[in-house]
């Protein structure tokens, strides 16, 4: 996996990429979705234009713009393609600036009444080795600067993430109709729990990329209250009438954790679930809980390059072997935010234990949870 290295953006421009990354997480269409990226993209880079395109199997399907009238929309008709100059960026995962596109060795002009460009800046949008699509912006009156090539990274890896998050969510709700699975289980896979997880792990990155410590401490408290209110909601779900939750609809809420966690740090992180059964959604939500508080758990204190999460069954018992190659840590020096002991807690609830062995080159982690 391609690791992502730390942006760091002013401070100034803190709460638009708040904004960007809220509405990532809150809107479910993903034309509404990049209009507010592309226009709030606009605003930060302090430009005229701002488009970005959805490719599928090389092609667009989608092409949305900031900056151009409807009337000019309209005029220019189909959606480009991406050819010249425009199509370069397509294999590039870094930014590409041009500071005068009529002079570019690939400029093959543009449609007929389309707006005139003078400078661009653009980037790829991947996911992996997936082109999903490209972001322009053109015309800013002072030239780009290498604070807007660092803005247009971190934007860019923004609207992949967005692009991949609607994807998440449309695939689950299709799952949903297909599986006819219960009202339980659509509760768990509905948007307010995923996207408050979500919320966490991005409020996360934001704080890790601001030097400000007020923003900092202000983060904190944002980010310890998201995660009081993913555990009430998974401690309610615990409550309701204990329904088996599918293996495979488990293993995918599994997976989205981890995905989340891998897409805002630098950890490698490796997940296999054995499990071929139905567990009770008592069962399911404290694995959820206890899957989603050790990844939490590496991404901010272990200091790892990689990281693995296992779920199998042994004899009696659902086993979660958890391990990394970080800093390691002493059990009683650990700050009561850590979260072990909410873990511990979740286990000996279900007639399990937790086993920890830390040193400074490798933490592993087992906990047992009783199979009813």
């Amino acid at each position: 996996m391609e690791k992502e290295n730390h942006i760091s953006v002013d401070n100034k421009h803190l709460n638009e990429f708040i904004n960007m990354s809220l509405d990532t997480l809150t809107e479910s269409d993903l034309t509404r979705l990049l209009e507010k990226t592309a226009s709030n993209l606009k605003q930060i880079l302090d430009c005229e234009y701002v488009a970005i395109g959805i490719l599928d199997r090389g092609k667009y399907i989608s092409f949305i713009q900031s900056g151009f009238t409807k009337e000019i929309v309209s005029k220019i008709g189909s959606i480009p393609q991406g050819r010249g100059i425009l199509g370069e960026i397509i294999n590039k995962d870094s930014v590409m600036i041009v500071e005068d596109i009529k002079s570019h060795e690939s400029y093959t002009g543009f449609p007929k009444y389309h707006p005139d460009m003078n400078n661009l800046i653009a980037k790829g949008l991947f996911n992996g080795n997936e082109k999903l699509g490209r972001v322009y912006v053109a015309n800013k009156e002072i030239g780009f600067s290498e604070e807007d090539e660092k803005i247009l990274e971190l934007a860019g890896k923004l609207i992949s993430r967005s692009i991949m998050h609607v994807r998440m969510n449309n695939t689950i709700k299709e799952n949903e109709v297909e599986l006819q699975i219960s009202s339980l289980k659509r509760d768990l896979h509905d948007s307010a729990l995923q996207n408050l997880i979500a919320v966490n792990m991005q409020l996360e990155l934001i704080k890790s990329n601001s030097s400000n410590a007020g923003v900092a401490e202000i983060m904190d408290s944002t980010i310890a209250a998201s995660k009081k209110v993913i555990e009430d909601l998974y401690d309610l779900l615990n409550k309701q009438e204990n329904l088996p939750i599918g293996y495979e609809n488990l293993s995918f809420e599994l997976e989205d954790i981890i995905y989340r966690a891998t897409t805002i740090s630098n950890i490698d992180f490796e997940f296999e679930y054995l499990l071929d059964f139905d567990v009770s959604s008592s069962m399911a939500n404290t694995l959820l809980t206890i899957v989603q508080e050790s990844v939490s758990n590496i991404v901010k204190h272990s200091k790892s390059t990689t990281a693995k999460i296992k779920v199998f069954k042994e004899d009696d018992y659902l086993n979660i072997l958890i391990t990394d190659n970080g800093v390691g840590f002493n059990e009683d020096s650990i700050k009561k935010g850590f979260g072990l002991k909410n873990i511990k807690i979740r286990a000996i609830e279900h007639g399990g234990d937790v086993q920890i062995n830390s040193h400074d080159e490798k933490t592993v982690i087992h906990v047992t949870l009783l199979i009813n």
